[in-house]
């Protein structure tokens, strides 16, 4: 399955190379919250999927944007999925309509 997905996500990656938008493109790969402690490796994580510890909410997050985003940089800012609406809505300027409850950040971290 790994072998599977990191090689959709190659070919995304490398559509959207030859369409020559990669800089127009915030590409984003996440994971589902945690894993079950029968196949997954949580040490030296506490908790397991569906646990509010943290090996039951951290997940790994790649993000790819060319000419934004520096190759290899890291972020230590912990992030959750919920933001990623708010987050898109600010990098495209848009407004939403009150009394919406989102609260869209002026300073994503990159």
């Amino acid at each position: 399955m790994v072998e599977a997905v990191d090689t959709s996500v190659g070919r995304v990656v490398n559509k959207v190379d030859e369409l020559g938008i990669s800089e127009n493109t915030l590409i984003i790969f996440s994971s589902d919250n945690g894993g079950p402690p029968s196949v997954s490796q949580l040490n030296p994580l506490r908790g397991q999927k569906g646990s509010l510890f943290e090996a039951g909410i951290r997940v790994p997050t790649a993000m790819r944007w060319t000419g934004t985003i520096e190759a290899g940089t890291t972020c230590d800012n912990p992030i959750t999925s919920v933001d990623f609406l708010p987050t898109f809505a600010h990098l495209q300027a848009t407004n939403f309509p009150p009394p919406n409850p989102l609260t869209v950040s002026t300073s994503p971290t990159f």
